[in-house]
């Protein structure tokens, strides 16, 4: 397994570390050891996600331990609005999978209806009824970290390290739907520029913790339903940071 090059660093797994890398440990060698509190903010800084639903009270966060010079005591539990769009999204799509041709629970994602989304699905068939299952997985293990999301594509670690497990031997019973879930494209574009991504790697990097959550949700269900050009680019993680409107 790879680790950080240095304790401070976060969301920078490395094996050995780039010039770059080199320059910055560099000018903090130059400041002497640091206690206790400065590592702590420095792990606050280079923890900073944009993409992030709450990246502004971390940014705001990060600013206050810059000027105190200590760090905040910090509750590292999902907020409760958070958490109740990943039940209704869990419970919801549960529920279609379960009966496909009944109503819709009366619940809302973000600023969606179940019944908006549900209506991307189309009519139901084995296919969808797998790849919907997916992202159950995804919410259930956000919900729940004794439940596991087993990846489809992106055979990596929590923290990118490589994996450990075969994908395939986890979908030995399902691979016909597996490798149609690789092989179905999302055409969309990246910073502007023509791009496209399967609709199991955007699966795999569906995060509950992302600022677009909702929009990509229903991007993934209108792919599932077979809508595969988005009026909007599919967003996740490090794909169209740019979007995000704290950009501005």
């Amino acid at each position: 397994m790879t680790i950080p090059n240095r304790s401070c660093w976060q969301n920078c797994v490395v094996v050995e570390p780039d010039a770059e890398m080199n320059d910055i440990n560099g000018m903090e060698d130059e400041l002497a050891p640091l206690d206790d509190q400065t590592a702590q903010i420095r792990k606050l800084i280079t923890g900073f996600e944009l993409c992030y639903h709450e990246a502004i009270q971390e940014a705001e966060c990060i600013v206050r331990a810059i000027g105190t010079g200590r760090c905040p005591d910090r509750a590292f539990s999902r907020p409760p609005q958070r958490k109740t769009e990943l039940r209704n999204v869990r419970d919801t799509l549960s529920y279609w999978c379960e009966v496909p041709v009944r109503q819709a629970l009366h619940l809302d994602i973000g600023s969606k209806s179940a019944d908006e989304l549900l209506r991307c699905l189309g009519r139901a068939t084995p296919l969808k009824l797998w790849q919907v299952r997916r992202i159950v997985d995804k919410m259930t293990e956000a919900l729940d970290p004794e439940h596991v999301y087993h990846r489809m594509v992106l055979n990596v670690g929590d923290y990118g390290e490589p994996g450990s497990q075969s994908i395939d031997d986890h979908y030995e019973d399902s691979r016909d739907f597996l490798e149609q879930t690789r092989q179905t494209m999302i055409q969309d574009t990246v910073d502007g520029q023509a791009a496209e991504i399967s609709l199991a790697m955007a699966i795999d990097l569906f995060m509950p913790c992302h600022w677009n959550f909702a929009g990509s949700l229903e991007i993934l269900l209108k792919a599932i339903g077979g809508d595969l050009r988005p009026t909007r680019p599919y967003t996740c993680c490090a794909r169209n940071v740019k979007l995000n409107p704290l950009c501005r």
